[in-house]
């Protein structure tokens, strides 16, 4: 995982991203500060799993609709979550896959 949103106001990034000169790099801090955004909105019930689903697949329309913008095309591995694969037994039960 090379980003995360942590409830609050915290985002972690890993080292290797370089979101000043790469556009996919930053369209992955994209998706972390839609999760900012939301969170602050309050649209979304914290540790609900359905909850969880919208919010990451919000999330990945915003970025990807920011890379179209830049005619960069959305990684095949990154497609939006479905709530069937992330959420056996009505909890997280996995993360999206970040990755260059």
């Amino acid at each position: 995982m090379l980003a995360m949103y942590l409830h609050g106001n915290t985002i972690f990034l890993d080292d290797r991203l370089d979101v000043h000169g790469n556009d996919y790099h930053t369209s992955i801090l994209l998706h972390e500060l839609v999760h900012y955004v939301q969170q602050q909105s309050g649209r979304f019930r914290e540790g609900d799993c359905d909850s969880w689903v919208k919010e990451e697949q919000e999330a990945f329309r915003v970025q990807a609709a920011w890379l179209r913008e830049r005619t960069i095309s959305f990684p095949q591995h990154h497609q939006i979550p479905r709530r069937e694969h992330l959420c056996a037994g009505g909890s997280r039960s996995g993360t999206a896959p970040l990755q260059p």
